[in-house]
Parts: structure tokens; C-alpha cells; sequence
């Protein structure tokens, strides 16, 4: 039961990370005023919380549960499906970055300034890590079905 609760707790974890990423990307897509700017605001932190709970069940699993740290370790899809998450979790620095330094102004009632340039770079940045999120899973099946070994 505790393998179940654990497995569920990661799948819809990596569903939240996928919701939040696109509610970001569709944010960033019209005029960034107050209200869609505290909404970015708000969801990066869903975003935060899905990864950690993504990351948290995923190692419990991998350590204590399921098919254990040797299969996992010994393949080397997990490697890659590691990579990517890494990879979505050093991409995300830059838009929450963008997004921390709003929320003084945010507070005081203040839209975020209009930079066209940096918000393009946010929806590229959102769109690569959306890219990688989506293998992930692919490498998850391909494990489970004895490929890697």
C-alpha cells in the first residue's frame, strides 16, 4: 500500500509540474498586468511545491520501495531521465527569478515592468523544460519494460 500511496504521490506530482509550466507559458503569453502577474506569481510556487514533491517521492521510491536503488542505478535510462530533471530544475531558476523580483511591487499593487524580450525568453526557457518533462515519462516505460539493461 505504502508503494502505491508513494507511486501516486509522484504521478501527480509530475502532473502539477506539467499544469503549473503551462499556466505559466500561458500567462507569459498575453499583457502581464497586476492580476496575471500575482496569478505567475502563485502558480511558480505550485511549481516549487510539484518538483519538491516529485523529487521527495521519487526518491523514497527509488530507495525504499518498488524495484530498488540497484535497478535504478544500474540503468542507464534513469541516468538520462535523471539529466533531464536537473536540467528542468536549473531552467526553472531564470523565470522564477524573473517572477522573485516582482513580488515586492506586486505587494504594493505594481505590474511587473513590460519587457518583451525577457518575457520571450521566460515562454523559451518554459517550453524546453515542458519539452524534457514529457521524455521523462517515456524513459520511466521504457524502463519498466527491461529496455537500459
Amino acid at each position: 500500500m505504502t508503494d502505491a500511496v508513494f507511486a501516486y504521490a509522484h504521478y501527480l506530482g509530475i502532473m502539477m509540474l506539467m499544469a503549473a509550466l503551462v499556466t505559466e507559458h500561458a500567462l507569459l503569453g498575453g499583457n502581464l498586468d497586476l492580476r496575471r502577474a500575482r496569478q505567475m506569481a502563485a502558480t511558480d510556487l505550485i511549481y516549487f511545491a510539484a518538483a519538491a514533491a516529485v523529487l521527495l517521492s521519487g526518491v523514497v521510491r527509488m530507495l525504499y520501495l518498488g524495484k530498488g536503488s540497484a535497478f535504478y542505478f544500474g540503468n542507464p535510462l534513469f541516468h538520462v531521465k535523471l539529466t533531464l530533471f536537473v536540467l528542468v530544475a536549473l531552467l526553472s531558476v531564470y523565470p522564477s527569478v524573473q517572477i522573485a523580483g516582482w513580488r515586492m511591487g506586486l505587494k504594493q499593487g505594481h505590474a511587473p515592468p513590460a519587457l518583451p524580450q525577457r518575457f520571450a525568453v521566460m515562454r523559451w526557457v518554459i517550453r524546453i523544460e515542458l519539452t524534457a518533462l514529457a521524455l521523462i515519462p517515456l524513459l520511466a516505460v521504457l524502463m519498466g519494460r527491461g529496455f537500459g539493461y
